[in-house]
């Protein structure tokens, strides 16, 4: 396994288990995280959001791929229970780039509108509320 495989591999699985301040030593100071093309969101940021689905969502997914050892990416989905007590999942996929052995993108691409995205983290959120 390449350097690089291992750091993608300790990347992926923390951030699967949503511990983002466990990640913050493989991230780049340049890092930049997108959501459907959205909004550039530094490391801080994107440690906020995650900071919901810790305890409202889980997180599965494959484990990411290269096949040039700079560009991975994998299939996800998340799940979390909405207010009348069902399972309400979101699937996408996401792509890493590695420079100099720090991950310095990430591209979040949810198979969803942004619209449902935004309702999808609302629920998040909310559960992450009840569940704390």
């Amino acid at each position: 396994m390449s350097h690089n495989s291992k750091i993608i591999d300790y990347f992926y699985r923390e951030f699967k288990d949503c511990n983002i301040d466990k990640i913050y030593s493989v991230v780049s100071p340049d890092f930049a995280c997108y959501v459907n093309g959205g909004e550039k969101l530094s490391y801080e940021k994107l440690a906020e959001r995650m900071g919901h689905t810790k305890n409202g969502a889980t997180v599965t997914g494959e484990d990411m791929v290269s096949g040039d050892d700079i560009h991975f990416s994998a299939e996800f989905e998340v799940q979390t229970i909405d207010g009348r007590g069902e399972m309400k999942s979101a699937f996408g996929f996401i792509e890493a780039k590695l420079c100099r052995g720090l991950i310095e993108s990430l591209n979040i691409h949810y198979h969803a509108s942004d619209v449902e995205v935004e309702e999808f983290r609302d629920l998040i959120k909310n559960n992450a509320s009840v569940m704390v």
